[in-house]
């Protein structure tokens, strides 16, 4: 799935393999009716962070969404058994 998420974003997701199996972060998939993206989440001192947003061949998303993005992950709760899949 992973995989297949950087291949058709044309991005290099799948590069994060690792980090996910290793519980470093987490990789979210974001659409509306218009738009795609995959959201890099980081966890530090037991919080979530957004660490980067990219659309189809490392597009940047709004400043809106972005925004809109971090008060949505604020608002989660930490959990070692969070799983995550695309």
């Amino acid at each position: 799935m992973l995989y297949d998420e950087g291949l058709e974003m044309q991005h290099c997701v799948y590069s994060y393999h690792d980090e996910i199996v290793n519980g470093d972060c987490l990789i979210y998939q974001y659409k509306n009716k218009r738009d795609r993206y995959t959201i890099e989440i980081t966890i530090r001192n037991k919080k979530y962070f957004v660490a980067q947003v990219y659309g189809k061949c490392n597009s940047a998303p709004s400043r809106e969404l972005i925004q809109k993005i971090n008060l949505d992950i604020a608002k989660v709760k930490f959990s070692k058994r969070t799983k995550i899949y695309i």
